[in-house]
């Protein structure tokens, strides 16, 4: 996997599931290298594309993790309220 990928999923049969950002465009996609019985073939999906397709364990773990950098519980930075500027 690639050095700044998140893992978000393994298979019982060793598959891998990894969040990346393109080195070129900075555009996320998926990774999933398949179980070294299967050859470990790296394929690149684009998030949107693997999220359309059909319901699957791995679909779920990435919008969960999606949902981590989205909604985390506790937020790692906290932005004070924007106070109004009054002028006279």
């Amino acid at each position: 996997m690639d050095a700044s990928s998140r893992e978000f999923a393994v298979s019982s049969n060793g598959d891998r599931w990894s969040l990346g950002l393109d080195e070129n465009t900075g555009h996320p996609h998926v990774i999933h290298q398949a179980n070294i019985p299967s050859g470990g073939t790296i394929t690149r999906s684009e998030v949107g594309e693997f999220l359309r397709g059909q319901d699957s364990p791995e679909r779920q773990a990435l919008l969960e993790l999606i949902g981590t950098l989205v909604c985390p519980e506790e937020p790692a930075i906290v932005v004070p309220p924007v106070r109004p500027r009054w002028t006279d």
